[in-house]
């Protein structure tokens, strides 16, 4: 069927979709009314579908837009619609000046001509909103020209905003993102933002953080990291991230002019000129070769002022004198009453004196002396290192007067002058006069003139001349000497006593009465095996047995040497390095053994003997007798 469609009403148009100024969101639907005939001009009373849709000229086949109305009641000819009840409508439709409605019923072709969209439809994007009286934008809202708030547009600014005393200008962003409430983005040569003040009173740029965090930051570049930042506490941070004081800049700061005021009032204009400190590279430098002493405290600094020197003490005097490479730069670093000499440095303590130049140290104690060239007393009291290159770690009245020699503490030891690298490890009243030598500790020992001898022990004594001796205890001392045994092992209970076990010694030792005595107890062996006596007697027999001396010596003994006794009788220890028996050395106690198993098969021999002779006198007896 053909039909034939009348526009009896002006179009009605309900969508607004730029700025309105209602309170709720308008319909997105166009009211239209029409009148629908036949083709022979009858109106019609019927139910039909109808199939709307929206071009972008009059000829296109492809719609922007369509929708079916599948039950559209016509009634003597009339229907009423609304379009986009079906498939909303959306502004994007009418951004073209040319939009165009067509309209097809049941199964029949569009109706011709198309119906152009004008005049009240484009509503859709007003032109202007003069007269509105409030309400809320929904969507973005785009300005091309300028825009003025409470005043009219203004050829100063794109954006212009007047307020009177009471209102201001508030921009409120209330979002979880990390966006800012406010951006500036400037193309050309000018500036972002520039803040212009007239008037006497009221600030030009106020900001204010409630939440305490940041009230400036200043980035170099989008999303890069921050150039300027102020804290809501006022602190701020030049060419850093986070402020540690109230001004903290990662850089040079630049003073063109007028220089530095301080908190005393002072202003700094000239680093060279006006100040004695120089700080470069987290140091702080004198401006001069000069001195430096802790004021108000009695110090003195004295000597060449072309040397540093340092005095932080109370009391204390530094010295330097301009004679040889070293013989400046003293230091005294705390302490009181202390004295030190070019080159020589004092750690602290009282009254110590450092009077050998250079390299001389006193770490501290009290009264201790340096006399020479790198000596050192590490502590103590009234401690005297007179020897080049001497130390006295501590104690008390210790002197070392010897070239390189060492105390290291106790009370009143005495190295003599003369005397180099000797050394007293501890105790009192020690006294050394022979280089090389060295006192482990005790009472009262001496080593005289002499060299590289070692005593311990109390009142121990070596005489003038006498070399390479060491000494334990002396004769009127019952002094126990132990290797591989303590008191956690049964105690040392002899002058010499050694080991324990198989393993150390078994507990060897020299008796009181000068005995050497070797472990032989059953519990300390295993493995026996018998002796054939013939077969020693014959070995024995075999063996020479000669008187000799030993080389470079005048002694003279008596015996078998070992590697005759070794190949005999496999006596011995085992040599580690290849297995075989030690046949250097003799035990006295095999060479024994081996003599007793000998009288032992010579007494069988004997007994031997004399039961054959019984044997042949009783027969010799009973042929005199017949």
């Amino acid at each position: 069927m053909s039909y034939s469609l009348k526009l009896t009403m002006a179009w009605t148009l309900v969508l607004i979709l730029v700025a309105s100024f209602t309170f709720a969101e308008v319909p997105k639907m166009i009211n239209y009314q029409g009148r629908l005939t036949d083709s022979a001009g009858t109106a019609m009373d019927t139910t039909v579908s109808m199939e709307f849709a929206i071009y972008d000229d009059s000829t296109s086949e492809v719609s922007q837009w369509s929708e079916t109305q599948v039950s559209v009641a016509v009634t003597d000819g009339f229907f009423n619609v609304l379009i986009g009840s079906i498939e909303p409508l959306d502004a994007s439709l009418f951004e073209d000046s040319l939009c165009y409605l067509g309209i097809s019923v049941g199964n029949d072709p569009e109706i011709e001509p198309r119906t152009r969209l004008i005049s009240v439809p484009y509503s859709f994007r007003v032109s202007t909103v003069d007269g509105a009286t409030g309400g809320t934008i929904i969507g973005d809202l785009n300005i091309t020209d300028r825009a003025a708030v409470g005043d009219t547009v203004n050829d100063t600014a794109q954006l212009y905003v007047k307020c009177d005393s009471i209102n201001r200008v508030g921009i409120y962003a209330n979002s979880s993102q990390n966006t800012p409430a406010i951006m500036a983005m400037h193309d050309g040569t000018g500036h972002g933002i520039s803040v212009i003040k007239s008037g006497a009173e009221g600030k030009a740029l106020s900001l204010t953080r409630l939440d305490g965090g940041r009230a400036i930051v200043v980035h170099d570049a989008p999303g890069s990291n921050e150039t300027f930042v102020v804290e809501a506490s006022g602190a701020t941070g030049i060419g850093l991230h986070t402020p540690l004081e109230m001004l903290d800049v990662n850089g040079t700061i630049h003073s063109r002019s007028g220089g530095f005021k301080f908190p005393d009032g002072s202003i700094q204009i000239s680093a060279a000129s006006d100040c004695n400190w120089l700080v470069m590279d987290s140091v702080l430098y004198t401006n001069n070769n000069w001195a430096i002493a802790r004021g108000g405290a009695d110090n003195a600094a004295l000597g060449d002022s072309i040397h540093t020197i340092v005095n932080l003490g109370v009391a204390c005097t530094t010295f330097t004198y301009a004679t040889g490479d070293y013989a400046n730069h003293a230091t005294i670093s705390g302490g009181y009453g202390n004295y030190a000499l070019g080159g020589g440095a004092i750690g602290g303590g009282h009254n110590n004196r450092v009077i050998g130049g250079p390299g001389c140290t006193i770490a501290g104690g009290t009264e201790n002396t340096a006399d020479q060239q790198c000596s050192t007393v590490g502590g103590g009291r009234k401690n005297l290192a007179y020897g080049d290159r001497s130390t006295i770690c501590g104690g008390l009245q210790d002197t070392c007067y010897g070239y390189g020699g060492v105390i290291t503490g106790g009370y009143n030891n005495y190295i003599h002058t003369n005397t180099d690298y000797a050394a007293i490890l501890g105790g009192t009243g020690h006294r050394i006069e022979a280089s090389g030598s060295c006192i482990l500790g005790g009472q009262n020992d001496t080593i005289s003139a002499g060299s590289l001898c070692m005593i311990f022990g109390r009142e121990v004594f070596i005489d003038t001349g006498v070399d390479n001796r060491v000494a334990f205890f002396n004769g009127r001392t019952d002094g126990y000497f132990g290797v591989n045994r303590d008191s956690h092992d049964g105690g040392i209970n002899h002058p010499i006593h050694i080991g324990t076990d198989g393993s150390n010694g078994n507990g060897a030792h020299l008796t009181a009465g000068g005995v050497w005595t070797n472990g032989s107890s059953r519990e300390f062996k295993d493995n026996f095996v018998s002796i054939d006596g013939n077969m020693l007697l014959s070995r024995i027999s075999n063996m020479p047995i000669m008187s000799w001396k030993y080389k470079n010596t005048n002694e003279r003994h008596v015996g078998p040497v070992a590697e005759d006794f070794v190949q005999a009788f496999d006596v011995g220890a085992i040599c580690e390095n290849d297995g075989k028996r030690d046949d250097k050395y003799l035990a006295a106690g095999d060479v024994a053994g081996v003599a007793l198993a000998g009288v032992q098969a010579l007494l069988e021999k004997i007994n031997q003997l004399e039961r054959r002779n019984a044997e042949l006198e009783r027969r010799l007896t009973e042929l005199e007798n017949r």
